[in-house]
């Protein structure tokens, strides 16, 4: 939620003159979770579709710090790779 409103909401809001870069990541709704995409309740196809309808081209960071508590030293390059494929996503 972005000030009491929907992340897609706020994009169709803002408008593409005014964004530049975006900073996600999934949560509950509640916290500030820094989950992977997809994991948490975010309307991510709600998200992409408004970011695609505003004609975005900037950067989006994933800052998913949480998500990789757990993961072994073994398997971050893949868990990377498959960050990489949902950004590209």
């Amino acid at each position: 939620m972005v000030r009491g409103q929907s992340p897609a909401e706020a994009v169709r809001m803002i408008g593409k003159e005014y964004l530049y870069a975006l900073h996600v990541h999934d949560n509950d709704l509640i916290e500030d979770l820094h989950s992977f995409p997809m994991t948490g309740n975010i309307n991510w196809n709600g998200l992409c579709d408004a970011l695609k309808k505003a004609g975005y081209t900037g950067d989006i960071t994933l800052e998913v710090t949480k998500g990789f508590y757990k993961i072994p030293d073994e398997l971050v390059e893949d868990t990377l790779c498959y960050l990489a494929k949902i950004g590209r996503y």
